[in-house]
């Protein structure tokens, strides 16, 4: 998946992460619910909820301890900036 959701600008649209929670569902799925509000100044959550089986969440595990380290380091300098 290589398509992103941009505005008229080009700039990705992104929503800032309030919160999360998992539980067990569908015996071997995660229910995974994703909090997040589309503006800094909008109260009002918005909520997405997800099933995910075992690969999968271990794959999203692994992507995502991945992205933190990789914002760990400093950028290089030849590096492209946003």
């Amino acid at each position: 998946m290589d398509e992103w959701i941009t505005d008229e600008k080009g700039d990705v649209i992104v929503f800032s992460l309030t919160g999360y929670q998992m539980a067990r569902a569908f015996e071997m799925c995660a229910a995974l619910q994703l909090q997040f509000s589309r503006a800094e100044s909008e109260t009002e959550l918005r909520i997405v909820q997800l099933a995910l089986t075992v690969p999968q969440l271990r794959a999203l595990a692994l992507d995502l301890i991945a992205a933190a380290e990789m914002l760990e380091k400093p950028p290089a300098a030849d590096a492209p900036r946003n």
